[in-house]
C-alpha cells in the first residue's frame, strides 16, 4: 500500500512540474512586443519582488532571451539613475522617474547590493527639483486652476517660490498631478515610502 502510494505522489509530482513547464513555455511563447524595453534591470526588478536574489543564478528565470539580471542589472539600474540625474534639469520632464523609482525601492528592500545602493543614493542626492516640488505654492496662489500650470510655476520659481517636496517626492507628484487627469492620491501612497527609503 505505501509503495502505491509514494508511485502516486511522484507521478502526480512529475505531472505538476511537466505542466508548470509547459505553461511558462506557453507564457513565454505568447509575450508580444508592446514597445517597452524590457533589460537586465527589469530582470533583477522581478527577481527581487519574487524574492530571489539577482546576484545568484536561478534555472527558474533562465530564458531563451540573451538578457539576463545579476550584476549587469544592477549596472544597468545605475546608469538609468544617471540618465534620469540628467533628464531632470528639464523640470517638466518626470516621464520615466516613477518607473525608476520601483527599480531603486525594491533594490533597497530585497537584495542591496552595493551598485544598487548607490544607484539609490545618486538619485536621491542629484535628481534635480521638477515643477511638481513647488505644487503647494501653486495651488496657495492658484487654487485649483490649471491654466499654463508649468508656465506659472516657472514664474513663481524665478520670484522665490521654495520647494515643498524633495526631487524624488516631486517627481511623483508631478506625474500623478490632477491637472492632467491623474490621481494625486497614488503620489501620497509613496510619500511615506520615498521619505523612508530613497534619501
Amino acid at each position: 500500500m505505501k509503495l502505491t502510494c509514494e508511485a502516486a505522489k511522484s507521478g502526480g509530482k512529475y505531472a505538476c512540474e511537466a505542466y508548470k513547464a509547459a505553461a511558462q513555455t506557453a507564457c513565454l511563447a505568447s509575450n508580444i512586443f508592446n514597445g517597452d524595453l524590457f533589460g537586465p534591470a527589469e530582470v533583477n526588478l522581478f527577481m527581487r519582488a519574487l524574492g530571489h536574489n539577482p546576484a545568484i543564478p536561478d534555472p527558474y528565470f533562465t530564458t531563451p532571451s540573451v538578457v539576463q539580471g545579476g550584476l549587469v542589472g544592477d549596472l544597468e539600474l545605475l546608469a538609468g539613475t544617471h540618465l534620469r540625474v540628467g533628464a531632470s534639469y528639464d523640470r517638466d520632464d518626470v516621464g520615466d522617474d516613477l518607473n525608476h523609482i520601483v527599480q531603486l525601492l525594491i533594490s533597497e528592500v530585497r537584495f542591496p547590493s552595493p551598485i544598487s545602493a548607490n544607484a539609490v543614493h545618486e538619485y536621491a542626492v542629484q535628481r534635480q527639483y521638477s515643477y511638481g516640488s513647488y505644487l503647494g505654492a501653486y495651488f496657495a496662489h492658484f487654487g485649483n486652476d490649471c491654466t499654463e500650470q508649468s508656465t506659472r510655476i516657472k514664474a513663481g520659481i524665478a520670484d522665490g517660490w521654495k520647494p515643498d517636496a524633495s526631487p524624488v517626492y516631486g517627481a511623483v507628484r508631478w506625474y500623478h498631478r490632477s491637472c492632467t487627469g491623474a490621481n494625486p492620491g497614488l503620489a501620497l501612497l509613496y510619500e511615506p515610502i520615498i521619505a523612508h527609503y530613497i534619501r
